[in-house]
């Protein structure tokens, strides 16, 4: 449960006479050499607590292997990282996600944890029956936990990149690329991240992309189930994502973040069965059936929220707009065609206020 860190500490004392004496280098030597020289343990310890708080020291469950945050979450006791990129605390969701105290991707927290590099993780926040609500804290508490990363000194206040690629030839040119660039300040933040790829990562998740393609009215073409396998072996994809996402500290109580994310994917499946039926010791019928469809999606998502949160006044207005344009194409049997095409637009505004009322003073 520790890491332990070996200090020692080495005393030496010298006599001065009242006239002054040069002691040479010899002595010195030996009587460092004559030292019986103690070793001192120190401890470092994984989790810490205080108060409702409780604090992951990163560098304890960083390993070699380990490149982003959502590594260092899967090894902490007690947290749960979901197939989706959710995340869960002694089986409860986490309702807020925050990196240095900052808010700036709602519940798309995916983007950050799939990409802030293990290395610059100081430590990980769990904060148990959390009020955001700087209103209601103290009078009522928070039913759900929230978490906060806290970053090492040297990745605040500058811009850092990342740039990764890895490509193959056999059978087919296949690739694997994205980008990243941040920046972590006291009174702004930025996560910026490009992504492709075409060995079955699904970015749709990511972003908040829809994964269904059926319209509105339930009409869509029949696509093939997908196998029991790994995404990796599965999913026939070519895909291109893009997520803006930046935060600016208006001041002590007031922020504002937006979130821009856009969308290419392209899909395919083919699917083949064949039922032989025996009529007797002799005759036999076979049936063959197939299926292939492919399908391809353009997805633009922008989520915008302004929150002022004192301890007289809370007021959060989030703003949130996609739109999503699936077009599918496939043959049964190769005799019977299928084709869909759509487009779907989404917009909401959510308004929360809440403020203190001090009732005045009734004189008897």
């Amino acid at each position: 449960m520790f890491k332990r860190f070996k200090i020692l500490f080495i005393f030496v004392s010298i006599a001065l006479m009242a006239m002054a004496q040069e002691v040479s280098t010899e002595s010195l030597d030996s009587i460092i050499n004559a030292l019986e020289l103690k070793e001192v343990i120190v401890t470092a310890k994984k989790i810490r607590q205080s108060g409702d708080t409780i604090s992951y020291s990163a560098a304890t469950y960083r390993g070699k292997n380990d490149k982003t945050l959502e590594d260092l979450l899967r090894k902490m006791p007690g947290i749960e990282v979901k197939a989706d990129g959710q995340i869960t605390y002694n089986g409860q969701w986490i309702n807020e996600f925050y990196i240095e105290g900052l808010d700036m991707l709602g519940g798309n927290y995916g983007v950050a944890t799939r990409n802030i590099d293990a290395n610059d993780i100081g430590s990980v926040q769990v904060l148990q029956n959390h009020q955001d609500v700087k209103l209601l804290q103290g009078v009522k508490s928070g039913n759900a936990p929230a978490m906060n990363i806290k970053l090492k000194q040297n990745a605040l206040g500058i811009w850092s990149s990342t740039l990764q690629a890895a490509i193959g030839t056999q059978p087919n040119i296949s690739w694997d690329a994205s980008a990243t660039l941040m920046n972590f300040r006291r009174k702004a933040q930025n996560i910026s991240v490009y992504k492709t790829n075409n060995i079955g990562n699904d970015l749709r998740q990511d972003i908040g992309a829809p994964v269904t393609f059926n319209s509105s009215y339930g009409t869509g073409i029949l696509f093939p189930d997908s196998p029991g396998l790994n995404d990796t072996y599965a999913y026939r994809n070519n895909s291109h994502s893009l997520s803006i996402n930046q935060l600016f500290k208006l001041d002590e109580d007031k922020t504002l973040a937006f979130n821009l994310n856009y969308l290419f994917d392209k899909e395919k499946r083919e699917a083949a069965e064949q039922t032989a039926y025996l009529a007797d010791s002799i005759s036999r019928f076979v049936v063959d059936e197939s299926n292939r469809a492919g399908m391809r999606q353009q997805f633009v998502g922008a989520h915008a929220v302004y929150k002022l949160n004192g301890k007289d006044r809370y007021i959060k207005n989030a703003f949130i707009a996609s739109a999503s344009f699936p077009h599918g194409d496939g043959s049964i049997n190769d005799l019977i065609g299928q084709q869909f095409s759509g487009h779907s637009f989404n917009i909401d505004d959510v308004l929360k206020i809440n403020y203190k009322y001090n009732r005045p003073r009734q004189q008897v």
